[in-house]
């Protein structure tokens, strides 16, 4: 959301990237205690936006994948999958707005 507020030609982009990583990070630890899910993540408001996108790009690609080959294990519930699935398709929604 720092680069969305610092890029004037992307912001709606980024915005919206942002977004979707928040919607599929909620349904991803929804279930989960409180105090299991921890996030730290690096300032992005000390890196210019255009330097932030190949690696947000590339973070937002390999958490794409992962969930992606998550929802078609079958040693998951089929109701993980299905969640699995559904960030998967915020993430693919991030990434089509980031490139």
């Amino acid at each position: 959301m720092e680069a969305a507020d610092r890029d004037e030609r992307h912001s709606d982009s980024w915005t919206f990237a942002g977004l979707a990583l928040r919607e599929s990070y909620d349904q991803l630890t929804r279930e989960l205690p409180d105090d299991l899910v921890t996030f730290f993540g690096p300032r992005v408001d000390a890196v210019e936006p255009d330097e932030a996108r190949a690696p947000t790009v590339d973070l937002i690609a390999a958490l794409a994948r992962l969930t992606s080959t998550a929802a078609a294990s079958e040693t998951f519930s089929p109701w993980r999958r299905l969640v699995w699935s559904s960030a998967a398709t915020h993430l693919d929604k991030a990434l089509r707005e980031l490139r």
